[in-house]
């Protein structure tokens, strides 16, 4: 999903928080871009990250950096619950 996107939704729907999730190597870049994309547009909502191509290093060392706001890494969906 392109951040223009997932920024018009925010917009429309007022999240407590964003979820985002790569299956894929590229996936994970693009969510580089996308949190960056999203702090941007001045939305400072929780992300919570996950997906079979991410791991918390690459959380924390490029995902978190280009937000700026608490991006959370999930390894699963139930994970990410608790």
């Amino acid at each position: 999903m392109p951040p223009d996107v997932l920024i018009r939704a925010y917009q429309e729907h007022k999240p407590d928080a964003i979820g985002l999730s790569g299956l894929l190597v590229k996936s994970t870049q693009q969510m580089v871009v996308t949190a960056g994309d999203l702090k941007t547009a001045g939305i400072g909502v929780p992300l919570l990250v996950g997906g079979a191509a991410l791991s918390d290093k690459f959380t924390r060392t490029k995902i978190a950096p280009a937000y700026g706001e608490a991006v959370v890494y999930a390894k699963d969906a139930m994970t990410g619950l608790a």
